[in-house]
């Protein structure tokens, strides 16, 4: 089962799991409302380092339409957020780790009444991982979803710290071993490529993607 929010129990994209988790946001804050609250996973089976990967919670759901048993319908969930908007708790919603299949059926829900419609997605880009501009960077374009890219320096390969192989003592590579999707075939050569241009140009290649990514 995956946490869904910090605590010690499993959790789903439902009412009672989102409101708690809202409201012990709002405690450990300080303040009355958050101005954007994401959900960082999807709550079903999706695509995931070209492999279906299960990423949701495996609670039995006998009364989910349209889904899976064990998933909560993203039609609940938006429900969810539609409350915690007209209470107060929050301003915007929006999503993360999310498929262009995702966003869009969010967004056909929001359509129908009954939510907000998607503010922002949080995914992965870098010069190294370019996924999110196959297809959600239309979707994000046309229908008005700001991107908020994590990873820009792709788990730091693009600072050249891990350059020919290297693995700095302290590093995150060396003490997590967290890097793998950075290191499939052809990712060193082309992080290698990219540094080295940076350089060409007398800058870091850090400041070069984060440029990049940015622009």
């Amino acid at each position: 089962a995956n946490s869904w929010f910090r605590g010690d129990r499993p959790s789903q994209l439902v009412r009672a799991d989102i409101f708690d988790a809202i409201d012990k946001s709002l405690a450990k804050l300080g303040t009355d409302y958050i101005d954007l609250y994401q959900i960082h996973w999807p709550e079903r089976d999706i695509p995931w380092g070209g492999n279906p990967t299960r990423v949701g919670a495996v609670s039995p759901r006998a009364d989910s339409v349209g889904a899976p048993a064990d998933e909560t319908p993203i039609a609940e969930t938006l429900g969810v957020f539609d409350e915690l908007v007209k209470a107060g708790k929050i301003r915007h919603f929006g999503l993360s780790n999310e498929s262009s299949w995702g966003v869009m059926r969010f967004l056909a829900e929001a359509d129908k009444g009954i939510g907000p419609r998607v503010a922002s997605i949080q995914n992965a880009y870098n010069l190294v991982n370019r996924t999110f501009e196959v297809n959600l960077a239309e979707v994000c374009e046309r229908e008005q979803v700001s991107l908020l890219p994590y990873s820009p320096l792709a788990q730091g390969y693009l600072t050249g710290k891990y350059d020919h192989g290297a693995r700095p003592q302290g590093s995150r590579s060396q003490l997590f071993n967290r890097g793998q999707r950075y290191e499939t075939p052809g990712a060193a050569e082309a992080q290698l490529e990219y540094n080295e241009l940076a350089r060409s140009f007398g800058l870091e290649p850090a400041l070069f993607a984060n440029a990049y990514v940015s622009s």
